[in-house]
């Protein structure tokens, strides 16, 4: 188990006292009057802040436990069975923060064990153990709490902690027109989010548990995912970072040891996963379809920030940010607001009171487990005409782009095209995406093979009378 220099001190000024009192075996009494006499400590400094001193506290543990004769004394007194205990609560609860055990995280065993010699004379003394810890707990947090790293390559050079924490400062405050850039109708959803990350990067998210957490809501294409795939490129640098799981084939009793490993499967898909890809997007999706065993090792991620593998390893997420996304069919959406999806009508309001709607459907189904344990519920619109025409003039923009920069033509898709495509019944972008792709990409990749579209010209795509679409030449 690893074990700070700090620790280390702090044991041995509680053998220390043990020898001085004339003791044979080290306390928990001792533990306290060590963490007390190694001045230069965390737990040192808590307990002075609080009006402590080393010699009240010595005088407090001879009136209670008496002065050895020192017929017992060693020069290397052995801990007591309560004290091994005590140590050893410190080092478990390090190790699944991830961290080394210190002389705060001893003082915090310390204090849970409520039946020790050292918690009885502290209760005496007037102190309250429970927000004790808790002020312990609260102050380990300041020190384990994450904020999002950036993933380096082999053999990139580490940023310094300092221009780490400039350069996510300035990322964190233009997240929301960055996010918003790569959305359309969304930006509700958005704000969600960027708050959330601005929690965990100002240092309040939970030690233990995922970076952040979000279970998403809506229709296909509303822009689940592609709100997923953005985060990975903001908080890991890496737009491969994003690592999409259908929840579906964990839909059998037998597949959900697949997630996390088992006896006949050690390495589960989840842990193999976050082993490989230490800092990442997990974006399960489809989790409405999984099974209640599968869910319940998601919820355990969730809650507690780590899985067991089949080997018996514990696998953290606490670097991690889980999505899980539920597909929510866009006319029942329509049929429980029906005025909430119009543009014009859009706000916080409306996404509040459809989540209100929506919840109840989704804890029926998934359990209220999931909800409670993520950070944030977000409901995702179902995408309209006005934004159907935004992401049409998206694609038309990057469309141009490419062929440019690699065939070196120029290529204007005109208004025409636009409402001509708009004039067809889509029901989500994914149909609209193909309607764009058959009506103007096939078109262009036709002409290119038959080589009438030439290198360095410019072309107009336009519809003609009868409606189907023409390119022409546009004249220098």
């Amino acid at each position: 188990m690893r074990r700070t220099p700090e620790f280390e001190s702090t044991l041995e000024r509680a053998r220390e006292e043990c020898r001085l009192l004339g003791h044979g075996f080290v306390g928990s009494e001792h533990l306290l009057l060590g963490l007390l006499g190694f001045r230069e400590g965390a737990a040192a400094k808590f307990l002075r802040e609080r009006k402590f001193s080393l010699s009240r506290l010595r005088q407090e543990v001879v009136a209670q436990v008496g002065k050895g004769d020192g017929n017992f004394s060693r020069e290397n007194p052995p801990p007591s069975l309560r004290a091994l205990g005590i140590v050893r609560l410190a080092e478990e609860s390090a190790r699944l923060e991830g961290s080394e055990a210190d002389s705060l995280t001893l003082l915090w065993a310390l204090l849970r064990d409520r039946e020790s010699d050292a918690s009885q004379l502290l209760v005496r003394m007037g102190v309250d153990l429970a927000s004790w810890a808790a002020a312990v707990e609260e102050r380990i947090g300041e020190r384990t709490r994450r904020r999002p790293r950036t993933f380096f390559r082999k053999g990139e050079r580490q940023r310094s902690l300092q221009a780490e924490m400039r350069r996510w400062k300035e990322r964190m405050r233009g997240a929301r027109d960055l996010l918003n850039e790569q959305m359309v109708g969304q930006s509700a959803a958005v704000d969600r989010v960027v708050s959330t990350l601005t929690r965990a990067w100002a240092g309040l998210a939970e030690s233990r548990r995922p970076l952040a957490s979000f279970l998403f809501l809506g229709p296909r294409g509303a822009g689940k995912a592609t709100l997923a795939r953005s985060l990975a490129p903001l908080l890991y640098g890496d737009e491969e970072r994003l690592l999409r799981i259908d929840m579906e084939e964990f839909g059998g009793e037998e597949d959900a040891d697949r997630l996390t490993g088992s006896n006949n499967e050690p390495l589960g898909l989840l842990t193999s996963l976050a082993l490989e890809y230490p800092y990442s997007i997990f974006l399960l999706e489809s989790i409405e379809r999984a099974h209640p065993r599968a869910l319940a090792k998601v919820n355990q991620i969730l809650g507690r920030g780590f899985a067991v593998d089949g080997q018996g390893q514990r696998v953290s997420f606490r670097d991690h940010v889980i999505v899980l996304s539920v597909n929510i069919d866009s006319e029942y959406m329509e049929r429980t607001n029906p005025l909430g999806f119009r543009l014009s009508t859009r706000g916080v309001k409306d996404v509040d009171v459809m989540e209100k709607e929506l919840l109840p459907e989704i804890e029926r189904n998934l359990g209220r487990e999931v909800t409670e344990k993520v950070d944030e519920v977000i409901v995702f619109y179902p995408l309209e005409d006005p934004e159907f025409r935004q992401l049409l003039d998206r694609w038309s923009r990057e469309l141009e782009d490419k062929l440019w920069q690699r065939r070196s033509l120029k290529v204007e898709v005109t208004e025409q095209i636009t409402r001509a495509i708009l004039s067809e019944s889509h029901s989500t972008p994914d149909a609209l995406r193909r309607s764009f792709l058959r009506i103007v990409e096939n078109r262009l990749a036709a002409e290119m093979l038959n080589g009438r579209l030439k290198v360095g010209e410019s072309y107009r795509l336009e519809t003609g009378e009868s409606g189907e679409v023409v390119i022409k030449k546009k004249e220098s």
